[in-house]
């Protein structure tokens, strides 16, 4: 086989996730996720020093993704330009921000810390965005906002919310 680079979401579910895993690892290939913001110079330099113990040890890990296209009309008004429509609505493909840019956080949190995170405790929230939270034919249901507590694997904890 030959290696495989993928982009999110891995899969459908984690059961399935971890059958590609295996299936990658008694193949014997090189089976990974592009996660982009590993090779942020700022996320580069805080791994090297807390590797290198210029920290101390990790008790606590804060992060947070904040976008502004919903509330921000530099990228263009999601109200009336569909194009960004299909990132509000579940039917149309979208697993909300939590689909986004969750694997994207945890992954800058726990690659930042030098960490394996153990437990995530999620809260999502959907905002009311339009009358009936419709515009047309997209229902405005994927999730809006997300928190999340982690306890990671030396008993740090993390906070981390988009």
């Amino acid at each position: 086989g030959k290696p495989v680079l993928c982009e999110k979401p891995l899969a459908e579910n984690y059961q399935r996730a971890n059958e590609m895993a295996d299936a990658a690892e008694q193949a014997g290939i090189i089976n990974m996720v592009n996660l982009t913001y590993r090779n942020v110079a700022p996320l580069q330099k805080a791994r090297t020093m807390v590797l290198a113990g210029e920290i101390g040890q990790v008790r606590h890990v804060e992060a947070s993704y904040l976008q502004s296209w919903l509330v921000s009309k530099f990228w263009g008004d999601w109200r009336t330009d569909s194009k960004w429509l299909w990132r509000l609505s579940r039917a149309h493909g979208s697993n909300g921000v939590l689909g986004d840019v969750g694997i994207h956080i945890l992954d800058f949190a726990s690659y930042g810390a030098a960490l394996d995170i153990d437990h995530v405790f999620c809260r999502l929230r959907s905002f009311d965005k339009a009358p009936d939270n419709r515009i047309g034919e997209y229902e405005l249901d994927a999730n809006d906002s997300f928190t999340m507590a982690l306890d990671f694997s030396n008993g740090a904890f993390g906070v981390v919310h988009a």
